[in-house]
């Protein structure tokens, strides 16, 4: 397992910078979620007593969190001093089919290269964990650890989302659970448009809908707020081949300008029922699966 972690000390950069990269190698836009994160983790690196220091990311395959992590593992590779932290990205599907390990061996090899148990770590100290449901006891052991190693930053992700509530309870307060969802529309065209999306707008909006104290007001406050909508609008080229193309994709930004959308997409499906629910704590058997690949696929098919 030591070798694992040596090669993914070494080789991490270089592989997580390729997922922050579209085909024509040009960097991916950030989803709104990116910026809360890397303000947490820049708060750690600031003052290692800053909390949380316990992210948990979930959210449906192909929505974007392994790409959210790579993107703050390379910002964090690339502004901090040499050798002023640790720093590891795994993939625990990887450790526990290819490396056959589980998450203890990897904590073990982890102490084995820094040269100091976890608790004793004297520099920040950041581990990323995909797929984290890939181990079922991964909560179980993570929460002694973050309890007795007051430099490491633990920053999990995982798509089967039941096993991940269940698993944030046993976190308890200590971590923070962050639910990525599916791209709205208006995010939709701002990643393909390579424009920000204008979040102070959005929320004034919300505000005037659900926070007017009677009807009349709620329509002044939208009144005033139209010329500064339409121009957003205007921005974001709402037209019929976005709407279309948004619709195909549901909402997957990986979908984006993706050549074959509708065979990706039945990749995320098989992903889901051949990977998701064997690791489900409901005990699906193998005909249980079998049956929902094809129910799955038959409802995506209907075109009733």
């Amino acid at each position: 397992m030591i070798d694992y972690v040596d090669q993914q000390i070494r080789h991490g950069l270089h592989w997580l910078t390729e997922q922050t990269k579209d085909d024509q190698g040009k960097p991916l836009p950030h989803r709104n979620l990116y910026g809360q994160l890397l303000t947490g983790l820049e708060g750690f690196v600031a003052n290692q007593k800053s909390q949380p220091r316990w992210i948990i990311l979930t959210g449906l395959r192909g929505v974007g969190k392994t790409t959210i992590m790579a993107q703050l593992y390379a910002h964090l590779a690339q502004t901090m001093p040499p050798d002023s932290c640790n720093l590891l990205y795994v993939s625990l599907d990887d450790v526990t089919r290819r490396q056959r390990g589980d998450l203890n061996s990897l904590l073990d090899a982890c102490q084995l290269r820094w040269g100091n148990k976890l608790h004793s770590l004297d520099r920040p100290t950041f581990l990323f964990i995909d797929e984290i449901q890939a181990d079922p006891q991964a909560f179980e052991v993570l929460k002694p650890v973050y309890d007795n190693a007051p430099n490491l930053f633990l920053f999990c992700s995982g798509s089967a989302a039941i096993n991940l509530y269940i698993g944030a309870s046993v976190a308890g307060r200590r971590a923070q659970v962050n639910r990525l969802y599916p791209l709205s529309f208006a995010e939709h065209q701002a990643l393909r448009l390579g424009q920000e999306l204008d979040i102070a707008l959005a929320d004034q909006l919300a505000t005037a809908i659900y926070h007017s104290t009677s009807a009349k007001e709620a329509y002044e406050k939208i009144k005033e707020l139209a010329p500064a909508a339409n121009r957003y609008r205007a921005r974001l080229a709402l037209d019929s081949e976005s709407i279309d193309e948004y619709l195909r994709g549901g909402g997957l930004p990986f979908l984006l300008n993706n050549p074959n959308p509708t065979k990706a997409a039945h990749d995320v499906i098989e992903q889901v029922v051949l990977r998701d629910f064997p690791a489900s704590r409901f005990n699906f058997t193998a005909d249980s699966i079998r049956k929902a690949l094809s129910l799955a696929t038959r409802m995506a098919d209907s075109t009733e």
